[in-house]
């Protein structure tokens, strides 16, 4: 016998009343067409071009660093916030590319 329960119920009945409600919800789900939807906003996400900014190593400003830490990259990163960020004399812009460039720097470093 196999059993498929949800947590949050103890009793059968509940249980199955939960199952039922979501079969009932994807079932709603395909016949209005929602799944085509979250199909074409997630293939638009792919869609997106690369960036053509300056490389992270740069705008962060460890060019010369063969191998950055995390520790590194972080500290770096603050540093150029504190000049970048718009509350002290910088734009968004200058913070929205550092904030780019910590992201890319952290996603290759832990590749």
């Amino acid at each position: 016998m196999k059993c498929m329960a949800i947590d949050r119920y103890r009793g059968v009945a509940d249980n199955l009343c939960a199952i039922a409600a979501t079969l009932e919800a994807m079932r709603a789900i395909e016949r209005h067409g929602g799944a085509e939807i979250l199909d074409r906003a997630f293939t638009g996400f792919a869609a997106l071009p690369a960036s053509t900014g300056r490389p992270w190593r740069v705008v962060i400003g460890i060019a010369d660093s063969a191998n950055p830490t995390r520790q590194m990259i972080e500290e770096h990163f603050r540093v150029r916030a504190r000049s970048a960020h718009p509350d002290t004399g910088g734009s968004n812009e200058a913070m929205s590319e550092l904030n780019r460039a910590r992201d890319e720097a952290l996603r290759e470093i832990t590749a």
